[in-house]
């Protein structure tokens, strides 16, 4: 999963912000996790997956040695999370597989304290779990009516 450019760009934007902790959404195979952790390595990570399995193989890496990333079966419409919990939340090709997203975009913010990051795709794909599909018009619409002071694209 190394050299992905949706990664790359994540990771990019990390380096500089530099958080304590982060919240990834939707962490399925690790196709963001594992760079995360290797250029942060002493990062606190938690993440969320609505699959047992891709939790129950992220807590085994727990298990493994790494204690600062932890999982948690859970679904981003309701997040069992305090608010401002993490100091940034990631949601990478996430949107696009749930039923409403201004409801989990709604969560997302409830739990970030600094910075929310999300990627979405923008052109049409034949990936029968995506439901819907984002430009920048309609997500920065989505965003802004959550009451959000900035919103950048990159």
């Amino acid at each position: 999963t190394m050299g992905l450019a949706r990664v790359d760009k994540v990771i990019g934007i990390l380096k500089s912000i530099k958080p304590d902790s982060i919240l990834d959404i939707g962490s399925g195979r690790g196709t963001f996790l594992w760079p995360l952790l290797d250029i942060f390595p002493y990062m606190n990570v938690t993440c969320i997956d609505i699959d047992e399995i891709r939790v129950s193989d992220i807590n085994l890496i727990n298990k493994s040695g790494i204690s600062n990333l932890k999982a948690q079966k859970m679904d981003v419409m309701n997040m069992d999370f305090p608010d401002s919990s993490y100091d940034i939340v990631t949601a990478l090709e996430v949107l696009e597989h749930v039923e409403k997203p201004e409801k989990a975009l709604s969560e997302i913010l409830r739990v970030a304290r600094d910075f929310i990051i999300v990627s979405v795709p923008s052109k049409p794909d034949d990936n029968p779990g995506h439901i819907h599909l984002f430009d920048e018009g309609k997500l920065t619409a989505m965003i802004l009516n959550l009451n959000v002071k900035k919103v950048n694209f990159c």
